[in-house]
């Protein structure tokens, strides 16, 4: 998927007009216990945290997508510490 590839680079741009809190889409490709178990169901917040794209994570911020406690799971694993600051 294009959109995940960004967000583990650290590159998105919403060019299409995402919707920002839909789930990223399940890929086959995916081999993380902790993304496999919630597939279909990751935000896209949550995906950026899990890679620690601290970029993204901030579009998605101040573009008013909204912090869940879900999101220090993810964030221990991206070991940013500038999102686990955020949080």
């Amino acid at each position: 998927n294009e959109i995940c590839r960004l967000i583990r680079q650290d590159l998105f741009v919403n060019k299409e007009n995402i919707d920002l809190k839909t789930p990223i889409q399940k890929s086959i490709y995916e081999t993380n216990s902790l993304l496999l178990q919630n597939q279909g169901n990751i935000t896209l917040i949550e995906y950026a945290t899990f890679y620690g794209s601290i970029q993204i994570f901030k579009y998605l911020l101040n573009n008013k997508v909204e912090l869940t406690e879900s999101l220090w799971m993810y964030a221990v694993h991206g070991q940013n510490s500038e999102i686990i600051d955020i949080l």
